[in-house]
């Protein structure tokens, strides 16, 4: 299903008994909604399942312009409206959490709890130096052979050959220049940040192969974060939810029923 507002048309799909709890699934760069194929098989029994792609992304509209967490959270917003859903759990890998955070703390009243997935913290503050790294991986990246970046960019994301053949497949689909100017906005979303750690229950979760600098900001978050629960998930990269979904599955699920049920 598509639907309009003032940039485009917005694709997403809903699933799942109608007065259930409604999760929201929010996909990384270059992703669509088929990331979330076997969490919606998985859940869509107990729960109304959401997936939606984002702008410039998958079946939703093209980009005239930058990529924006705020772009994201309007068109998010614009969805939970159209299906009457005043209250959500929000689940989201890498840049999809990362723009469930921000909505999270501007609208904290539309979310019940989160599930991030390799998501970095938003409240971190990252900085001038993370624009700056930022630009630096763009600039060299733009330099790398288009398949190269395809290949790379998959490798760095999944472990199982079937995630990887899908993430390069995604890149391809997206094409280099759009993936890299994406990934230039939301570095400088990142390193705007929000002001306040988000308050809600939270699940974090990463991959057992995940990148170190990663696993290892993602479990000082939940150190930090009183109350917060944390999971990894084995034989799986950046994109846990596609390389190891039966372990995946149980994580989250057991995390919606204590909330939710």
């Amino acid at each position: 299903m598509f639907l309009e507002n003032n940039k485009g048309a917005v694709y997403y799909s809903v699933n799942g008994p109608e007065k259930a709890p409604l999760v929201v699934f929010t996909h990384g760069i270059t992703m669509d909604h088929t990331a979330f194929d076997d969490q919606v098989d998985a859940l869509q029994g107990q729960f109304q399942v959401l997936v939606w792609d984002l702008p410039g992304h998958g079946l939703s509209f093209s980009l005239n312009g930058p990529f924006s967490y705020s772009l994201a959270e309007e068109c998010l917003i614009g969805l939970l409206d159209e299906l009457d859903a005043e209250q959500v759990v929000t689940v989201g890998v890498s840049l999809g959490g990362q723009i469930n955070q921000y909505l999270a703390h501007n609208h904290p009243e539309r979310v019940s709890a989160l599930v991030e997935v390799g998501s970095l913290a938003l409240h971190k503050g990252f900085g001038p130096l993370a624009r700056e790294m930022g630009s630096l991986y763009v600039k060299m990246s733009s330099l790398i052979p288009k398949n190269m970046v395809y290949s790379s960019f998959s490798k760095s994301k999944g472990v199982k050959t079937n995630t990887q053949a899908y993430l390069k497949k995604q890149a391809e689909r997206m094409g280099k220049d759009q993936l890299l100017r994406i990934t230039k906005d939301m570095v400088d979303d990142v390193a705007g940040g929000i002001s306040d750690p988000v308050k809600q229950p939270l699940l974090i979760v990463h991959g057992e192969k995940e990148a170190f600098f990663v696993a290892s900001h993602l479990k000082k978050w939940h150190d930090e974060t009183p109350g917060s629960r944390f999971a990894v998930i084995p034989d799986a990269g950046h994109v846990a939810n596609m390389d190891n979904p039966e372990f995946f599955n149980k994580v989250i699920g057991s995390f919606l029923e204590e909330i939710c049920l």
